[in-house]
Parts: C-alpha cells; structure tokens; sequence
C-alpha cells in the first residue's frame, strides 16, 4: 500500500516541486517508510511507500527502467507478480528489485495497455511514458484502491486520496455537485465513479486512462459480467471453490513483513484464517475485537474457537466505538461525505492490528459474491411471491405488514418498507436503504433553489448504470441483480473506501481472497439456487465451511459490523447533534430547509422516531463542510 500523486502540464511551466510535495506529504500515513519524486519540465510524479514486498532501495518510487523509457508510480500489490516476472525474464526484462512494482513496469514496457488485463490484485499506478510523451493511468477490477483525478485545460493532477487535490480546485458551497449530494444522503456514499466535489474525477475501477497530445481517453478493460450456468450443481461447485478459494489465500500470503488475519465470529474470515493456517509454514497472527457496550457486537468467543482449532497466535482487542476523536482525520483522509459509521471501529481495530502486523487478511467480499446480504434474500422471496401470483403476493406481503415481528422483520414498519420496496419499487429504488434520507424526505429537505438545480431521477440514472445491461437482466432476476449491484455499486462505493481510508491512516495493508477477480467471476457463473444452498443465505460457503469451522459459528446468523450509531446520537453524542443541527453550515448555505432537520433530528433525539442514519449522513456532511469549507473543529 503507497499514496501515489502526480501533476502533468505539458504546456505550463515547469511544475511546481512545493506543490507536488504538499500533496505527497498529505498521503505520508499511506506510505510511511519512504518519499521520493520524479520532476521533467512539466510532469511531476510522487510516492509515498509502505515497504510490504522488497524492503530495499531497490524498490523506491518513482521507479524507471534502465533506459529511463518509462517512470512508476505504484499503490497496491500484484499477487501474480512472481508469474509475471517469470514470463518477462524469458522476454529478456532484468529485474534489479524483488517486488512487485518493477513487475508493473516492466509488464507496460511489454505488453503497453493490454498489461492490465494480466495483473491480478488491488492496484491503482500511473506511468509516465518518455518516449510517447503519455500518461497511462489504472485502477483494479474491482476498485479496491482508489484514483482521484482533476483536469482544467492542459493541467492534470492525480492523487489516492480526493483532499490531496483540493488546493487544485475551489471547494465551496457552490462546488458541490448536487446530484452526488441527492446521491449521497439516498445511499450513504458515493458510486465508485463520481465525487462530490465538480471538476474532480474518480477513474472507474476496471478502467485505465491515457492522457497525451491527443487528450485524455477512459477504457474498460474489465466488466462484470453474471451468466450463471444452469448445470453447475452444488457438489461440482463445492469440488472446485477449494481449488479457486485456496490459490486466491496463498497468494495474499506473500509479504517481505509481518502478516495476520482479521478474525470475527463470522464464516468468511474464518475460512480465510483456515486456509492460511493450512497454506503457511508458522503460526498465523489473528486478531478479532469486541466493542465496549456493544456486546451483541461482540465475536470474540466464536473467533476464539476458530484461533484454537488452528493454532493461531491470537489477540483480543477491546475498543470503544463511541469515541469519536479518530473521526476528523478519518472523514479527512476521506475527503467526501461518508456515512458508513462502520469506518470508525474499523479504523480503531486497524490501529490496534498495526502495532503488530502491517499486512491484515480480511472476509470482505464474501457477502457480495456470495448472497450474504439481506436485500438479496428479501428479493429472492418477492420473486417467488411474484411468480406465484402478483395478487398473492400484495396479499401475503400486506398480512406481513401487519404482525407485531417475526423473524427476518422484526417490525412492522420494516416489513411495510419490505413490501414497498420488494413488489412495487422499480429495482433502482430498491437498491437504496430505507433507513437513509428517502425521495420523499428529500424533496422535503431541500430548498426551491436547490431543487432547481437536481436532476430528475438523477440518482436512479446513476444506479441504472450498476445493473447489468438491459437485455440481461430478464434472465437474472432481481435477486441476482441486487448482488450485481452490491458487487459494482455499494461494494467499491462504500465497503471498500472504509476498510481502504480506515487502515491506511494507520499505514496497514489489507487484502482480501474474496475480492480476487477470478473469485467474483467464478462465482459469477453459479445459479442462484446454489449460491443459496439448503434455502440458507451463503449456503454454498457454509457448507464448505462445516468440516473446517465450528458448527456454532457455520450455523451462526450474520452480525452487522457498524454499532448502533442511533442510540449514540440519542446517549453521548446528542449535545454534538443538537449543536451541528443548530448551526448547520448546510442550512446556512441554502442548502436545506431548517425545520425539515430540526424535525427529524427532534423526533430521533426525543425518542418518537427512528432516524439515526439520517441524522447520522446530515452529521457526516456537517463534518465535512466543516473541516474543508469553513476550517472549524468538527467535534
């Protein structure tokens, strides 16, 4: 894991090394152990790096070839690097270091654009080509590392975090782009796509872009694609997802410094410790947390079975997610609204891990491929409703609504959202949480000048272009839908930056077997049915975990990662509610109606509604404005 930037201006003058030194050093906690920079008229590359792979000098960014032909800067790990170099070494390539990125050069120097397509990891690298006089620039397949770019005229700056290029553009009330804004308060993040800021970019994971006198091209290389084959059962499947799942461990296991598991009592980082503890030679460091008042949070006795099964040395960490001091410098790094509270505890855990490891294995992904998530099992029972008889389907659903709480739907308010979203929403609307500022609290939010300036059903357009293609979607169904969307829109939107922004701030590098391509696409090819063995959300996995986990974790119920961020607001942090609604710099600026925050803000606090993720997103977006418009203390 680095920080990578960068300012190309073929026609300026010689680019500004203050400059380019003030962006580096804002990303000094993603790279700590090195800097350097690369200058020539006016390009100018630079690194931060986290030494994982080659410890040596060897290794310093930016990186060139012996002939100079091409200059690297590179953020991420390549776990196919050692094939690569094999195959370049019979092409003639010398190497002089023994990571990871001298592979990514010298793989462009071979095979030019078409060199992302033959790497696999989590990458985002910019090379600047001295014989064309070219930019080339990628991201993953998935969008695991981040790529913010902004371009006005002949200038063009990159950076791995969006604050770096802050100083490039104007950030203010009016620079807002207000469709991510309608975007962000409907989801709780943005798409992998589009920032919040106008005239900053995201480069689209599965993308590369060449800057040169022609001007700046976008390409796909990689798309995700769902063609499920109808003759995989689930014996075949289980026989090869060992096969798949095993070479995708062993492969995250390369690390030149100390490496560990994240462990919580769920299956998909037990299975990712189970089969690093088969695949490595020593004692496998896990670590698995529990959280101060939060004991139904707390997996630790599960986790703790799975460290005694396989020998690991095993730490407990104990954090209090309700301090909220990490906040600022996590919502800084950053750089946009972000209303994921998970990104607090996961930046406490990351920080613990970091005084004893720096590379962490993690589960994350297993949900996304693997019908894990509770909208994809509510879509698979409208579906089947609908099949029936749409009548009986409005009928049972609507009985639904009116029980006091049973199991899956605790209550009827849920169940009514469930029956709203599930048989009449179209299918971009149901991607969106209920629990979020919905169309309606939006149109009440906002302003008449505001307004004026959405799009209509702008943020629908934005989730129609995560679905699969039109003439696909018919033989997919919603439920398969949903996981695609989870998949390309909320996976990198928002699961990604979290875990990506909460661990770098403590220089740790966190990688994850499920997110290897090869992963989602193998299981981009199983129906359905198999993914949801025995009826069961990931059944598939949890019958291949019962000869290897506990039976009591294989059969437990999945457990959210974020504490309860609405009883805060209504405990220990009311005060601070109450003083961000009351000076809110949204309202202020126009933004948003007063009374419309001041009454979902005093029902939550008061006790008579539920709205902690909205007042929580609004709170999110207070902080921002605040540390990058206004400069105050957020807290």
């Amino acid at each position: 894991m680095c920080g990578i930037c960068g300012i190309i201006d073929r026609d300026g003058p010689e680019a500004s090394l203050d400059e380019l030194h003030r962006m580096r050093d804002s990303l000094t906690h993603r790279g700590p152990d090195d800097a350097g920079v690369f200058q020539r008229g006016g390009v100018a590359l630079a690194a931060r790096r986290l030494k994982v792979l080659d410890l040596t000098d060897d290794a310093h960014m930016p990186m060139t070839d012996e002939n100079q032909a091409a200059w690297l800067v590179f953020n991420g790990e390549i776990y196919n690097f050692r094939e690569l170099r094999s195959q370049l070494e019979q092409r003639g390539h010398r190497f002089r270091s023994k990571g990871d990125s001298e592979v990514v050069l010298r793989a462009y120097l071979e095979w030019g654009e078409d060199c992302c397509s033959r790497l696999e990891g989590m990458f985002a690298f910019v090379i600047w080509d001295t014989r064309s006089e070219r930019l080339f620039a990628a991201r993953d397949r998935l969008g695991v590392k981040p790529f913010f770019y902004t371009q006005a005229g002949s200038r063009f700056a990159f950076a791995s975090e969006v604050h770096a290029l802050y100083p490039s553009v104007s950030v203010s009330a009016d620079s807002i782009d207000p469709l991510s804004l309608d975007f962000y308060l409907g989801f709780g993040y943005l798409p992998a796509d589009r920032s919040f800021v106008s005239g900053i970019e995201k480069l689209p994971p599965g993308h590369y872009l060449c800057l040169d006198a022609r001007g700046l091209r976008v390409t796909r290389y990689w798309e995700l694609r769902f063609e499920p084959d109808a003759s995989i059962d689930e014996a075949a499947a289980l026989e090869a997802w060992d096969e798949v799942f095993s070479d995708a461990v062993r492969r995250r296991l390369r690390s030149d410094v100390p490496l560990g598991c994240f462990l919580s009592g769920g299956i998909d980082s037990g299975l990712v410790t189970a089969l690093a503890a088969r695949e490595s030679d020593v004692p496998i460091q896990t670590f698995s947390v529990g959280f101060a008042g939060a004991e139904a949070l707390d997996e630790r006795p599960l986790a703790r079975q799975v460290a005694e099964r396989y020998g690991t040395r095993h730490t407990e960490l104990y954090v209090d997610p309700g301090d909220r001091s990490a906040l600022p410098a996590i919502l800084h790094n950053l750089g946009e609204p972000f209303a994921d509270i998970g990104c607090l505890p996961m930046a406490q855990i990351s920080k613990a891990a970091s005084e004893h490891i720096t590379v962490a294995l993690s589960g994350d992904g297993g949900d996304e491929s693997f019908a894990g998530y509770a909208n994809v099992t509510a879509a698979w029972r409208a579906e089947r409703l609908r099949a029936l008889s749409p009548r009986l389907a409005r009928r049972t659903l609507a009985a639904v609504a009116g029980l006091p709480g049973i199991r899956g739907l605790p209550d009827a308010q849920r169940a009514r959202r469930w029956l709203d979203g599930y048989v009449d929403a179209p299918l971009a609307r149901q991607l969106g949480s209920s629990d979020r500022w919905t169309s309606a609290h939006r149109a009440a939010l906002y302003t008449p000048a505001w307004q004026q300036r959405l799009e209509p059903d702008g943020v629908d357009r934005l989730v129609e272009a995560f679905l699969p293609p039109p003439d696909e979607r018919a033989s997919l169904g919603d439920a398969q839908q949903h996981l695609y969307a989870d998949l390309g829109l909320r996976l990198p939107g928002d699961y990604l930056p979290k875990v990506d922004i909460a661990s770098s701030a403590c220089s740790l590098e966190v990688r994850s077997p499920f997110l290897d391509h090869r992963v989602v696409e193998w299981a981009g090819r199983l129906p359905l049915r198999v993914k949801r063995a025995g009826g069961r959300s990931k059944g598939l996995l949890r019958r291949y975990a019962e000869p290897l986990l506990p039976a009591a974790l294989v059969e437990a119920p999945k457990r959210g990662f974020a504490p309860d961020v609405g009883a805060w607001l209504r405990g220990a942090w009311a005060p601070w509610a109450e003083r961000l609604v009351d000076e809110s710099r949204a309202v202020e600026a126009g933004l948003f109606e007063a009374e419309a925050v001041r009454r979902v803000a005093d029902a939550h606090l008061g006790g008579r509604e539920s709205h902690g993720q909205r007042l929580w997103s609004f709170m999110a977006l207070e902080i921002w404005w605040r540390v990058f418009i206004t400069r105050e203390d957020p807290l």
